[in-house]
């Protein structure tokens, strides 16, 4: 396994496009639009990759099923090693690992379903509607003097994802809702990579049902298409509130995967783990 450097990046281009699966945020790694690390089996022609996003959102793709590769993801991923993040996030992984991460102890690994959806613009037309606002709510664009507001929804924001407040403020955008002087909810773009932007949405617990937060998903997308940007949404299964909001606004289920997140480096049983690395 080697760690590519930046400027070898685009050698996993094409492999990444031949997947069936569509990860923006992974696509923006690749892309050198948000900082993440990528690792492979050959520098020179790569065949077997992960990529893996700065926060810990990690995406294997390429030959999933090259042992060699495998056994050096289990190391990466569960010992103590160079890979900087401290908690794992698998999108999709594939069929290989899904077994093997199954046999491991439901306190060491978090198994959850998500959906991805695509957006449908002739669905946003016919059943959008932005909804009535009430008085004692503001809408406004995320601008340089609410990030601090915006921090006590505890959501590392913006720099979970982007390199700085400035860069999601020249590459990034966001519309928040406020309540006198407090901000309650806020939907932004998570990456924004070949014209397709990932959606975030939160909104603080004493103000959930009230609508807020179709009227904020609403507006950003409103603003994506007249900026002729793609938006696109996906959430947990269980999360009801997130899929009723995207489904009101004309996302589409486009195909449901399996989720695995963990604490790294971990050693609660490693006999286990070392079934797990050994090829």
């Amino acid at each position: 396994m080697k760690e590519l450097c930046k400027k070898n990046y685009h050698k996993v281009r094409l492999l990444y496009s031949r997947d069936e699966s569509e990860f923006p945020l992974i696509k923006a790694v690749i892309e050198l639009k948000q900082d993440g690390y990528i690792y492979a089996d050959s520098e020179k022609d790569p065949s077997s990759c992960l990529a893996i996003t700065k926060f810990g959102f990690g995406y294997t793709f390429g030959d999933t099923n090259n042992k060699d590769f495998n056994a050096s993801i289990a190391n990466l991923i569960f010992k103590e090693s160079p890979l900087r993040v401290t908690y794992f996030l698998w999108y999709k992984p594939p069929k290989v690992w899904r077994e093997k991460l199954d046999k491991l102890p439901v306190a060491l690994i978090k198994k959850r379903e998500r959906i991805r959806y695509r957006f449908a613009f002739d669905r946003f037309k016919e059943i959008a509607a932005k909804g009535n606002l009430s008085s004692q709510f503001k809408l406004r664009r995320v601008e340089k003097n609410m990030i601090e507001k915006i921090e006590t929804f505890g959501i590392d924001f913006p720099v979970r994802f982007w390199r700085s407040i400035d860069d999601f403020l020249t590459n990034g955008f966001g519309f928040c809702m406020f309540n006198g002087e407090d901000i309650v909810s806020i939907c932004y773009t998570a990456c924004l990579v070949d014209g397709i932007a990932e959606v975030d949405i939160a909104t603080l617990d004493a103000y959930r049902g009230l609508g807020l937060g179709k009227i904020l998903a609403y507006s950003l997308t409103e603003y994506c298409l007249k900026n002729h940007i793609t938006p696109t949404w996906d959430c947990f299964t269980y999360n009801e509130p997130s899929r009723k909001i995207a489904e009101n606004i004309g996302f589409i289920e486009k195909e449901r995967y399996s989720f695995y997140s963990f604490k790294r480096p971990c050693y609660d049983d490693m006999q286990t783990l070392s079934n797990i690395v050994r090829r």
